[in-house]
């Protein structure tokens, strides 16, 4: 079965590829470090935070927010403890307290978790990591070039201030977004819908 390790590797010699660029280059100027490619195919096993700078620097969707997007979901469908959760799933009953405090697990205890949350659901139990790539919604931020934004990267988005996208977190009517521990992110799906549902038509 592949993993979300193996996944990111065959993504990176993918646009190595496609980019022509080495693979000393592409360390450097995504995570300040020529050797990462090598260290990778020796076996490295990748947190969420690495491996979304990574993705971001591919223009890929980024694993952590929707991994902890995921976690919450399953927690606020079924009532699930979280303590529960992260001991049922990894042995580690503060495993969800430490994740929204900010902690990066391995991907290798990302899918663990997934993998959990699949077999609790009704019905066959799924394989998350088929082909690679995680199923259910994890998969579509995977396959979708939709990108979760900063409030900043946002605002330019809607052609925005940053302080009018505040605005409307307060008073509401803006767009959706996610409070990730103490980071606020937009889906750009969201972000588009939303402008879109500000257009006016002309008068006759």
């Amino acid at each position: 079965m592949t993993t979300l390790d193996d996944s990111i590797r065959r993504t990176i010699e993918a646009y190595l590829a496609r980019t022509n660029t080495s693979a000393r280059k592409f360390g450097l100027l995504a995570l300040s470090d020529p050797g990462f490619v090598s260290s990778l195919k020796a076996g490295r096993s990748l947190r969420p935070d690495t491996a979304d700078r990574l993705l971001e620097f591919m223009n890929e969707a980024p694993i952590g927010p929707t991994f902890r997007s995921e976690v919450e979901a399953f927690l606020s469908r079924t009532g699930m403890q979280p303590c529960k959760l992260g001991s049922d799933a990894v042995g580690d009953s503060s495993f969800v307290t430490r994740l929204r405090s900010g902690a990066s697990p391995r991907l290798r205890t990302v899918e663990r978790v997934l993998r959990y949350i699949g077999s609790t659901q009704p019905g066959p139990s799924p394989q998350p990591f088929a082909e690679g790539r995680p199923r259910g919604r994890m998969a579509s931020s995977w396959n979708h070039p939709a990108k979760f934004l900063s409030p900043r990267k946002a605002a330019a988005l809607l052609t925005i201030s940053t302080r009018s996208l505040h605005r409307y977190r307060e008073d509401g009517g803006g767009p959706p977004y996610l409070r990730l521990g103490h980071r606020i992110v937009y889906p750009t799906d969201d972000l588009l819908d939303w402008a879109w549902s500000k257009r006016e038509r002309p008068d006759p």
